[in-house]
C-alpha cells in the first residue's frame, strides 16, 4: 500500500514538473515571439523612412465600417480643403474569414460616393476585378485605419504589412472610458505597427505611451493627445444634422441607449414602454446599440416574434426606435439621457445636458481618471424605481448637478476642445517636412 502511495505521489510530483516546464516554455516563447515581432516592427519603420516623396501630401483613410467612419470623418473634412494634401477615400469589404469576403461592399462604397463625390479627394475601391488593389502604387504617406483589428483585414492591408511603405495613424473610434477596454480596442498586434496615435483622452495617450517605451520603441512611435477627433463632427451636427425626433414632439424629449452585453435593455425596456405610455408630456426614444436586439435573438433570450412586439409597442406610445446611424442632432435636441456604460456617455455630456447613468449588474468596471470624474455629475440610478424618481426630479425643472456639470465642461474640455482635426493635420503636415520630405509644387 505504501508504495502505491509513494508511487502516486512520485507521478503527481513529476506530473506538476512537467506542468511547470511546459508553462515555462509557453511564457518564453511567448516573450521571443513579441521581441521579434517588435524588431520587424522597427525593420519596418526603417524601411519606410528611407522613402523619398515629392509632391502633395498624400494621405489616405481605410473605410472599412462606415458606423464608425464618422470618428475620422472631421479629420478628412480639414484635409479637402488643404492644398497641402491630397486625399484618398479607399473602401473595402467589412470583414473577412480567412480572406474571403463576407461582407460586401457596394453598400459602403457606393454611400461614400454620394457623400463625398463633390469633395476634393479620391474614391478607391479597392476590391478590383476580384482582387485587392496594391496600396503601394497609391503612394501614400500617410493612412489611417477606421478600425483597430488587422484580423478583420486581408494580409496585404494588414498594419505589419501596410507599415512597410507608409506611416499608419490612427484615432481611436470610441472613447476608451474604462481600464478593461484598453485590452480590447488596443491589441498589441496591430498597434505596435502604429506610427502616430491621437489619443483622445489624456489617460489614452499615457497609457500608449507607456505601452511605446515599454515596447523599446519610443524612437518609432509617438502618442499625442489634441482632443476627440469626433467632438468635432459632433459639434458641427448640432447645426447641420438631421434629428431622429418626430415632428410637434414638446420639449421633454428623453434618449435610452442600453448596451448590447448587459442585461439593461431586458431590465428595463416594459418598465420605460409604460412609462412613455402614462405621461403625454414626455417622448422617448429607444436606441439600443446596433448589436443588441441581434445578440438578444442569437442567445434566445428574445425570439423574432417577441422582437417585432418590441417595436410595435415602441413605435405607438409617446416612443420610437431609432435605427439611424447618425445621433449627434438628436442629442442635441433632446432634454435628458438614460444610459449604462457606452462612449456615448462622452459625446453627451458635452453638451452639458444631464445624464441618468444606470450600473450594470453583468459588468465590473474598472472607471480611468476622466469617467470617474464625469460620473459625479451624473445621477446614479440602480433600479427603476431610481430611474423613474430621477427622470420626474429632472423634468420638474431640479437638475441640481447642472451648475458643477457646465463649470467642469468648461474647465475641462472647452472650445478648443473641438479643434482636434486642425490640430492632427498640422502635425502630420510638421511631421512630413521634419523627416526631410521636400514638398514641391
Amino acid at each position: 500500500m505504501n508504495r502505491v502511495i509513494h508511487k502516486i505521489k512520485y507521478q503527481m510530483k513529476r506530473s506538476k514538473l512537467v506542468l511547470s516546464l511546459y508553462s515555462f516554455y509557453l511564457r518564453a516563447k511567448e516573450k521571443l515571439t513579441y521581441n521579434l515581432l517588435n524588431k520587424k516592427a522597427i525593420k519596418n519603420y526603417k524601411e519606410e523612412l528611407r522613402i523619398v516623396r515629392s509632391g502633395k501630401i498624400k494621405i489616405g483613410f481605410l473605410l472599412q465600417d462606415l458606423n464608425v467612419w464618422n470618428k475620422e470623418s472631421s479629420i478628412a473634412k480639414v484635409l479637402f480643403n488643404d492644398d497641402r494634401f491630397d486625399v484618398y477615400l479607399i473602401c473595402l469589404p467589412g470583414a473577412f474569414n480567412d480572406d474571403r469576403i463576407v461582407v460586401r461592399l457596394n453598400e459602403n462604397y457606393n454611400n461614400v460616393i454620394e457623400e463625398y463625390s463633390c469633395q476634393r479627394c479620391k474614391i478607391i475601391n479597392a476590391f478590383e476585378n476580384n482582387k485587392f488593389i496594391d496600396l503601394r502604387k497609391l503612394k501614400l504617406s500617410y493612412l489611417f485605419y477606421t478600425r483597430p483589428y488587422n484580423n478583420f483585414l486581408p494580409k496585404e492591408y494588414r498594419s505589419y504589412n501596410t507599415s512597410r511603405y507608409l506611416k499608419i495613424c490612427y484615432t481611436q473610434y470610441a472613447i476608451i472610458l474604462d481600464n478593461n477596454l484598453y485590452k480590447d480596442l488596443c491589441k498589441i498586434d496591430f498597434f505596435r505597427n502604429v506610427y502616430a496615435v491621437y489619443a483622445s483622452t489624456m489617460d489614452e495617450e499615457k497609457y500608449i505611451q507607456n505601452r511605446i517605451s515599454k515596447m523599446g520603441m519610443s524612437e518609432y512611435q509617438k502618442s499625442k493627445y489634441f482632443g476627440y477627433a469626433a467632438a468635432a463632427t459632433f459639434l458641427d451636427q448640432k447645426i447641420n444634422g438631421k434629428s431622429a425626433w418626430p415632428e410637434n414632439v414638446g420639449q421633454n424629449r428623453i434618449v435610452w441607449t442600453p448596451r448590447w452585453s448587459e442585461n439593461n435593455f431586458g431590465r428595463y425596456g416594459k418598465y420605460i414602454i409604460e412609462y412613455a405610455k402614462k405621461r403625454n408630456d414626455i417622448f422617448i426614444l429607444h436606441r439600443p446599440h446596433p448589436l443588441t436586439l441581434g445578440t438578444y435573438l442569437q442567445t434566445g433570450k428574445m425570439t423574432e416574434k417577441e422582437v417585432e412586439q418590441y417595436k410595435l409597442l415602441v413605435n405607438s406610445n409617446n416612443s420610437k426606435l431609432d435605427e439611424s446611424k447618425e445621433y449627434g442632432a438628436t442629442f442635441w435636441q433632446s432634454t435628458l439621457l438614460i444610459t449604462d456604460y457606452s462612449s456615448i456617455i462622452f459625446e453627451y455630456f458635452l453638451t452639458g445636458k444631464p445624464i441618468i447613468f444606470c450600473p450594470s449588474k453583468e459588468i465590473i468596471y474598472s472607471p480611468i481618471g476622466l469617467f470617474e470624474e464625469m460620473l459625479k455629475y451624473c445621477y446614479i440610478a440602480k433600479n427603476w424605481s431610481e430611474i423613474q424618481q430621477t427622470i420626474d426630479m429632472l423634468l420638474s425643472g431640479d437638475d441640481f448637478k447642472k451648475n458643477e456639470r457646465e463649470y467642469f465642461i468648461k474647465k475641462e474640455f472647452g472650445l478648443d476642445y473641438f479643434n482636434a482635426p486642425d490640430k492632427i493635420v498640422n502635425d502630420i503636415y510638421e511631421d512630413y517636412i521634419f523627416h526631410g520630405n521636400k514638398i514641391r509644387n
